[in-house]
């Protein structure tokens, strides 16, 4: 996928999610022509049915899906922290 293609689908994502909270994206990772979204959601099967229902380009996004459970939403915390230069004992 190109960037310019990353950049329409993450747009896409937000606006298919964000519009009523159904789910928040927390984390960006792209890295050799890919890119990882996280997306922090209420309810994972109706965020799959989501997914699915958004337009795609001619050639299908090969998408992957994982779901994990972060209640205490450490990954954000991890992240905010590593991006402020902060410690677990800041």
């Amino acid at each position: 996928m190109e960037q310019l293609e990353m950049e329409r689908f993450e747009d896409l994502l937000v606006e298919a999610f964000e519009k009523d909270n159904q789910a928040v994206l927390m984390l960006v990772y792209t890295s050799a022509g890919t890119r990882e979204w996280v997306f922090y959601t209420k309810d994972v099967d109706e965020f799959s049915k989501r997914l699915n229902s958004i337009p795609q380009e001619q050639q299908k996004y090969p998408i992957e899906i994982f779901s994990d459970t972060d209640i205490g939403w450490e990954l954000y915390i991890q992240e905010r922290q590593s991006l402020l230069g902060e410690s677990d004992s800041d």
